[in-house]
């Protein structure tokens, strides 16, 4: 968020200098040239205020916080109603993607998880089903962010999370296909690499539209996939 949208912005300019209307400036400019929502808008200016708050916590600025005032700009849309795919669209994709993507796919259709706590899940974390009248469980015990390992976001979601039958018939074919490990170094799977590292999937996105071709291993035949705004393989 820094890089993208502050950086150009503020790298130059001194903390003692900086006023509010500057700030309510740097937002109005930001919410025109990127047309983003408010609450995407909220974040940036909830970051600029976090800069100044550890600056006078560590000494480097003693004035009043000159983000507070500032508001977030009126003419900024509203946030758009986030998108569920729905049971087809999760149906066609597991039938369109080899193993190794359509359990990941699985995995955060099915759970609900952040990307982080799909990212974070190792074997041990699953507790497979005894037999067919039970469920099996998933114990969220970590998030992994851009390389670093931390707690998931709240303690509610360190709760065990159902696994449902279709979920837990695709994470066994996917167990068995890769060796069956139980250890912490094997990953249930990412969305973003599980797929981006199948060399039978190529993912190419324009700006908020993503495209998805995939390459059938034994005939060679390509499918394409179109999905708009937010879609299943990340950023």
């Amino acid at each position: 968020m820094w890089n993208l949208y502050l950086v150009a912005r503020c790298q130059n300019s001194w903390l003692r200098e900086i006023k509010t209307h500057r700030v309510q400036c740097w937002l109005e400019d930001i919410a025109r040239e990127y047309t983003l929502s408010k609450t995407t808008l909220a974040h940036i200016k909830n970051l600029l205020s976090g800069i100044f708050r550890h600056a006078a916590q560590q000494g480097y600025f003693d004035g009043a916080n000159p983000v507070k005032l500032a508001e977030i700009p009126a003419f900024a849309p509203n946030a758009a109603e986030g998108h569920a795919y729905s049971l087809e669209e999760i149906g066609r994709m597991l039938r369109l993607l080899p193993l190794r993507a359509s359990a990941a796919i699985a995995t955060a259709a099915y759970t609900g998880l952040r990307l982080g706590e799909l990212h974070g899940l190792t074997w041990d974390a699953y507790l497979p089903p005894e037999n067919s009248d039970e469920l099996g469980l998933i114990h969220v015990r970590r998030s992994l962010w851009r390389g670093n390992i931390g707690q998931p976001k709240t303690e509610k979601s360190k709760a065990a999370v159902p696994v449902v039958p279709q979920l837990a018939e695709k994470l066994a074919e996917f167990r068995s296909s890769i060796g069956n490990p139980n250890n912490k170094c094997e990953n249930i799977g990412s969305l973003t690499n599980a797929v981006s590292n199948d060399p039978s999937v190529t993912i190419n996105r324009i700006h908020d539209v993503t495209i998805v071709s995939t390459r059938d291993r034994n005939t060679g035949e390509v499918s394409t996939e179109t999905f708009f705004g937010d879609s299943p393989y990340g950023k």
